[in-house]
C-alpha cells in the first residue's frame, strides 16, 4: 500500500486559511498542520470514530469532535475547532 494525503482546508485562530494535511500510512494516520507533526492516530480507531462519532477522540495535539450534527477537528494552539463539511467526512471514512 502507497501513501496517501488527504488535505482539508481549515481556518486558523487568527482566521486565516490553513491546509490540514493527513497521511494515510498502513496502520497510522499522520496529521500536520503549517509543516508541524499536531498528532499521530491507530488508522482503524480513527476510521471507527469517523464511522460512528461520539464525544471527543483526543491523542497528542489533535482533537476530533461530535457536536451532535457535524465533526469538527482542532489541533491544540494551532487550530480552533472547524466544523468539516459532510463531504470532507464521506471523503476521510472512505479512505480510511
Amino acid at each position: 500500500m502507497t501513501e496517501q494525503t488527504l488535505r482539508v482546508d481549515a481556518i486558523d485562530h487568527d482566521h486565516l486559511a490553513v491546509v490540514v494535511e493527513l497521511s494515510l500510512r498502513r496502520d497510522t494516520v499522520e496529521v500536520r498542520c503549517r509543516d508541524k507533526l499536531a498528532g499521530i492516530a491507530d488508522r482503524d480507531t480513527l476510521r471507527s470514530w469517523l464511522r460512528d462519532p461520539q464525544g471527543v477522540y483526543e491523542y497528542d495535539d489533535m482533537a476530533w469532535l461530535w457536536n451532535g450534527y457535524a465533526v469538527g477537528v482542532c489541533i491544540r494552539n494551532m487550530l480552533p475547532i472547524n466544523l468539516l463539511r459532510p463531504h470532507v467526512v464521506e471523503n476521510l471514512r472512505m479512505f480510511l
